[in-house]
């Protein structure tokens, strides 16, 4: 992970991997460094990490994450005062003068299962002085594939609301493909 991200990646508690065609990783107790000009080491805590994927459409080009989960972690979406963010990340190759452009199709990637549990999302802005907090007690989406609707289950805490939705919403092709029209529909409370 530090060749890649030039960041350090560590482990302190158990892993857990099982092979085959659907192979499950399971981490505890880990973080991931924060960038070298922030003031917060960390741009990443958590208790529990936890993702399983399909290997079976791997051989038509597509990423199935069958399961993620993400239990009691702290997460920092930070931006310096000259406009960079922390999550920029310096590979090897560019640390030696080499280019590299890594792209990522994101349609390519299928969530079947995401589960945030017990999550501080924190972004920090340093140049417009602007810092917000969001405590996730639980995000749960889950969809059949990439064409189906997003069935969600949202409670979060942002400055001092507490906020909660249910239901579904259009499939994530539609959204990728922005179309004017997207169903949704959800119940949602404010208190």
């Amino acid at each position: 992970v530090h060749e890649r991200t030039g960041r350090d990646f560590v482990i302190k508690g158990k892993t857990d991997l099982k092979l085959g065609l659907k192979p499950r990783l399971v981490l505890e107790d880990l973080s991931f460094a924060n960038a070298d000009w922030s003031d917060t080491p960390k741009m990443l805590k958590a208790n529990k990490f936890e993702v399983q994927l399909d290997l079976i459409p791997l051989l038509k080009g597509k990423i199935l994450i069958k399961r993620f989960v993400l239990k009691n972690s702290e997460i920092l979406i930070e931006k310096n005062s000259q406009g960079l963010m922390n999550y920029t990340f310096t590979t090897g190759d560019q640390r030696e003068g080499k280019s590299q452009e890594t792209k990522v199709n994101i349609s390519n990637i299928v969530f079947n299962e995401f589960v945030i549990e017990e999550c501080k999302l924190i972004y920090h802005d340093a140049k417009a002085k602007i810092k917000k907090i969001w405590d996730i007690k639980h995000i749960q989406a889950m969809a059949t594939d990439l064409h189906s609707p997003l069935d969600l289950d949202v409670i979060i805490n942002y400055d001092h609301l507490d906020i909660s939705a249910k239901g579904s919403i259009g499939s994530i092709a539609s959204l990728l493909k922005k179309e004017q029209k997207y169903p949704f529909e959800l119940n949602a409370f404010i208190n």
